[in-house]
């Protein structure tokens, strides 16, 4: 996990798309999109959701998004602090928020002001911290920031403030903050019994809201659900009619909120957000004026562009914990001059001599000394990303949307090798819901492309689809009603079928694309006596009168009905029913659904296997 590729992740998060992410980082997308893969695969969990044209982060990237943006900030102000040449200890201004975190204008506006104040305080670390929130304790929040300065020389409070309140008279107003009403591409409903949906948030905000609403009349219209408002994007799109109602600074043009429609609630008093200054110091009110200043200002993001490698800051402590070089190479097994080099590079990052002769060894210098307070807490950061992921992710249901061809019976091979490979996979990825959607053909290549799942399986694939062979060919049989008189377990000629009562389905099927494309083939035309969009029901039909229809043999070799019926083998030519996977060029595959396919494959395999005498004697009982 590097630095940069965290910059490019944080970057990512703030904006509407992949597409001006990379054009504010100044990279193309497809270098964008790979170092998100990357470092998504190192995180061990998929970072974000597809759906449509949405792509919203999940509850595991928002964890990382938190801490990553603390060691973002922590490496910008050791460059800021050892360039400088200041020779005194490093001060830490606290600011604590009384408000819940979300991926919004104050977020966006806090990290700016961060980044411009760090290169003209080189001295004072700025260490925010939302306050409210499940998703970390206020203690594991300023983790990083306290292990830079233990004690704040300035503490900053920030919360929402009413200015006529006379509790608020040593408040500074930032910001007017009004409640808005959101929803997702269409017009706030005007019906007074329609829910306005309030999430999680701290107690003072509800209570406003509700004294509000109360104020106004539709106190009755507001749900309280128990999700935190950084899952506002999924939330959306899951519910689409809902519209939910939150302060405006909770809101920013970012990943996930694209075509939201945003309305002020009209309730009448406003709401501000305020600062006090609760330990005094000069750069205290600095940072207060210049977060006003950028909150009252065009929206913007905090561009990240890490200059320090993980790399350079390991051999930095290799080198000052080993003793010299070649301890430091050993304990990095590596060569000394990539040690060398890599230590080079970072004095020039730096534009300052790190280190010093002492007895005949390299040691670090004065400066030297000072970035590794800095550099101690980069890597107790970087240590919690790698322990936290499992509990970040913990009691977070992340959903896979998978499509999947109809079948005809439970015991079908695509359906018994589904169900264990989605059985497995539980077990595997037990903080994923798995949802399984059964269309035709041509329909599950649109909900590909369209991203309402994250994959498919069909038996055949179009052009403009990314596919994977799963190596299964079943052979279709001739499912017939007894009374045609067909042999049980014969051989039936493809070219008869012209002259069969057949129950087909229609051409999106993928069935019935092979066997119209075997029929032109062999020069005949497939005439079917009823084309039904379900093989249930083709099958009920077949039991019910003197028809047939087309299907894998292990399709019904449980059914229920398999007593009424015969199933002959089709040859001349044998049509066989390949399976693929489809899935978007456009993205690439999570570790989870990489697994899913991986599982399924080895799992068609095991039941053609199991199958392997069935289909080997005709498909008799």
């Amino acid at each position: 996990m590097e630095l940069r590729q965290l910059g490019y992740f944080a970057v990512a998060c703030q904006n509407p798309n992949l597409v001006a992410a990379a054009a504010e980082l100044g990279i193309a997308q497809s270098t964008l999109s790979a170092g998100l893969q990357a470092l998504g695969d190192q995180f061990g969990v998929a970072l974000f959701q597809h759906a449509g044209k949405r792509v919203y982060p999940q509850p595991a990237a928002l964890w990382l998004f938190r801490n990553a943006v603390k060691l973002l900030h922590a490496e910008s102000f050791a460059r800021a602090y050892i360039q400088s040449g200041a020779e005194t200890g490093i001060r830490r201004i606290a600011i604590d928020l009384n408000l819940s975190f979300a991926i919004g204008r104050l977020s966006k506006a806090l990290g700016r002001c961060v980044e411009l104040l760090h290169p003209l305080n080189p001295d004072i670390f700025f260490d925010y911290r939302f306050l409210f929130g499940s998703e970390d304790s206020a203690e594991e929040s300023g983790r990083v920031g306290a292990l830079i300065a233990a004690d704040p020389c300035g503490v900053i409070e920030i919360d929402m403030i009413d200015p006529n309140h006379p509790g608020s008279s040593d408040m500074i107003p930032l910001i007017d903050d009004p409640w808005v009403a959101v929803s997702l591409a269409k017009p706030v409903s005007r019906d007074e019994a329609a829910p306005l949906v309030m999430l999680r948030m701290s107690r003072d905000l509800q209570n406003s809201l509700m004294q509000a609403v109360e104020a106004n009349g539709f106190a009755h219209r507001v749900q309280i659900v128990d999700e935190d408002p950084t899952k506002l994007p999924r939330l959306m799109i899951e519910q689409p009619q809902s519209t939910f109602v939150m302060p405006r600074s909770m809101l920013s043009n970012r990943l996930g909120l694209i075509d939201v429609h945003v309305e002020p609630l009209r309730l009448g008093a406003s709401r501000w957000i305020g600062a006090r200054i609760r330990v005094d110091h000069p750069t205290a009110r600095v940072f207060v004026d210049a977060l006003r200043n950028i909150l009252q200002s065009r929206e913007q993001n905090v561009v990240f562009q890490p200059k320090l490698t993980l790399r350079q800051m390991r051999y930095f402590q290799l080198l000052h914990r080993s003793g010299g070089i070649a301890a430091a190479a050993r304990a990095a097994n590596v060569t000394q001059p990539a040690v060398t080099a890599q230590l080079r590079k970072l004095e020039q990052t730096l534009d300052t001599p790190l280190y010093r002769m002492a007895g005949g060894s390299l040691a670090i210098n004065a400066a030297g000394e000072r970035l590794r307070t800095v550099v101690n807490a980069i890597e107790a950061g970087l240590k919690k990303i790698a322990t936290g992921r499992d509990a970040a992710v913990a009691g977070h249901s992340q959903l896979v949307r998978i499509g999947m061809i109809p079948v005809a019976d439970s015991g079908s091979a695509v359906a018994q090798a589904m169900a264990s490979a989605i059985m497995k996979l539980r077990r595997a990825w037990p903080g994923y819901t798995f949802r399984i959607v059964e269309a035709r053909t041509k329909a599950l290549h649109d909900l590909v492309s369209n991203g309402s799942v994250a994959f498919a399986v069909v038996e055949t694939a179009n052009a403009q689809a990314t596919r994977i062979s799963l190596g299964l060919y079943e052979p279709l049989a001739l499912v017939a009603n007894k009374a045609l008189g067909l042999e049980d377990g014969g051989i039936v000629p493809f070219a008869r079928l012209k002259d069969l009562p057949l129950v087909l389905g229609g051409a999106s099927f993928g069935i019935r694309s092979l066997l119209d494309q075997a029929a032109r083939a062999a020069g005949i035309r497939l005439r079917p006596s009823i084309e039904v969009e379900s093989f249930p029901l083709s099958l009920a039909m077949v039991q019910m009168d003197e028809l047939c229809t087309v299907l894998p043999p292990q399709a019904v070799r449980d059914s229920a009905l398999r007593e009424h019926l015969t199933v002959s083998r089709l040859v001349d030519p044998v049509v066989r029913q390949p399976l693929n996977v489809i899935f978007s060029g456009q993205r690439a595959l999570s570790e989870v659904e990489r697994d899913f396919i991986a599982l399924l494959k080895r799992q068609l395999a095991v039941v053609m296997q199991t199958n392997a005498d069935y289909v080997s004697e005709g498909a008799r009982p």
